[in-house]
């Protein structure tokens, strides 16, 4: 009797993942709803790791319960799947691999960070094959609503007013809460009151920056950066809102801080400032008058609300 030969084991620096998905993806009326796993082929060669036969099992299941695909390159793929958080509303998964050899394919969920599902992986190429269906598109992503985090009310008498140049910025340094008891956040704008700096004004630079809580002051690297033309300052003291396009993600219990600057020599804006009774306790402001050295001022704060959306950590 012939004993059948034991295939030898593989490590996983020798694995090869060389993977060819084809997915149907409505286009046209439907736009991608609704087909999931009734239109969804996987084919895998190479593959020499059981736990990277999981982690595609675990891909290809997800792609086939997909309502919605909104990113297809050869080596990332994201899409919406039914509700998995309870809240009524689609999650968002993307798989990705880098490109570099020996590097993962990851999974993110609804903007989490990226974890590692098959690991060294030597080559991935992602194929879409897609069909035009007639029918009636019924699904939709929505964005979810950003909440007030923070509000400090300007009085309309303050205590102070600055005013922004290029070498002579502030900085509102504030604690937000985490909108409904989310681990994390992400700022998605901010309001508050200014005015131009007459008679010659320049732009204004606004930036979203964590915080170096060892100084109290902004770290130097911007999240976002808005740069608002000084043709739109108001004339007298009104609020002034900046949409910040950034997907950084805060820890609840973090301080944000939102630099006004100038980005010439000249002014740009006048801002109020109010008394701070409750210095270093949800915020302060720091002011700087040679570049990066900041100075903190306990005893004034800054006007401003701050609008966000819960994130995972």
């Amino acid at each position: 009797m012939i004993s059948p030969r034991r295939r030898r084991a593989f490590t996983l620096a020798e694995l090869l993942v060389a993977m060819v998905i084809t997915t149907t993806v409505m286009m046209g009326a439907v736009a991608a709803i609704g087909m999931g796993g009734r239109s969804f082929q996987a084919v895998a060669t190479g593959v020499r790791s059981g736990s990277a036969m999981d982690g595609l099992a675990r891909m290809a299941s997800d792609i086939e319960q997909a309502i919605h695909v909104d990113e297809r390159t050869a080596t990332a793929i994201g899409f919406y799947v039914p509700d998995r958080t309870g809240d009524g509303t689609p999650d968002y998964l993307r798989y990705a691999w880098s490109g570099t050899i020996g590097d993962p394919v990851t999974l993110s969920f609804n903007g989490s960070d990226e974890a590692p599902i098959i690991r060294n992986v030597r080559d991935i190429q992602l194929e879409y094959v897609f069909a035009q269906i007639a029918g009636v598109e019924d699904w939709a992503v929505s964005a979810p609503s950003d909440e007030v985090v923070f509000e400090r009310e300007y009085s309309g008498s303050p205590a102070q007013t600055f005013t922004v140049d290029r070498d002579v910025s502030v900085a509102a340094i504030v604690r937000p809460t985490a909108p409904g008891g989310a681990s994390g956040f992400t700022v998605t704008r901010v309001t508050f009151p200014a005015s131009t700096a007459l008679p010659k004004a320049n732009d204004a630079l606004i930036s979203l920056h964590r915080v170096d809580m060892a100084t109290a002051t902004p770290l130097p690297t911007a999240l976002s950066e808005v740069v608002v033309r000084h043709e739109d300052f108001p004339a007298s003291v009104q609020s002034i809102e900046i949409a910040f396009d950034s997907d950084a993600i805060f820890a609840a219990g973090d301080f944000v801080a939102i630099v006004v600057a100038s980005d010439k020599d000249d002014p740009s804006l006048v801002v109020p400032l109010e008394a701070s009774p409750r210095f270093l306790s949800d915020g302060w402001i720091a002011t700087t008058t040679t570049g990066s050295n900041w100075t903190v001022n306990g005893a004034r704060d800054m006007p401003i609300t701050i609008y966000a959306v819960g994130a995972a950590r």
